[in-house]
């Protein structure tokens, strides 16, 4: 279940953050701006282990990250955050874990050429 998706207004730049707990695994997608000229991007997080979701910054783990192709537009990006939360909410209803949820997901965005680099740590 995605449980919030909403724009969180920060200190310079704003970002949109969605929480995701379903019956596999719980993350949290932020895209936001990485710099001063730079493009949004998004990054996944995850508990670290003992934590929960609203353990805050310093209980969550960075397991992934999507850095879109240069020709999409902010609506575009912000678009595609909605996307991925919902997919990554519903691949993990389906049983798969994080990281094989995040590997189908960016597999995809590559090819379709959504994103131009994608990481993913979820294994680590």
């Amino acid at each position: 279940m995605i449980i919030s998706n909403r724009f969180v207004r920060t200190y310079l730049f704003g970002s949109k953050v969605a929480i995701i707990h379903n019956k596999s695994f719980e993350c949290c997608v932020s895209t936001a701006k990485e710099g001063w000229f730079q493009k949004q991007s998004t990054i996944i997080l995850e508990p670290k282990i003992g934590n929960t979701m609203g353990a805050g910054p310093a209980g969550l783990r960075p397991c992934g990250k999507v850095i879109y192709s240069p020709a999409l537009r902010k609506g575009d990006r912000l678009h595609f955050h909605d996307i991925l939360a919902q997919m990554l909410d519903a691949l993990g209803e389906e049983g798969c874990t994080l990281e094989e949820a995040l590997e189908q997901i960016f597999t995809e965005w590559k090819r379709r050429g959504i994103a131009a680099e994608t990481v993913n740590l979820a294994a680590d």
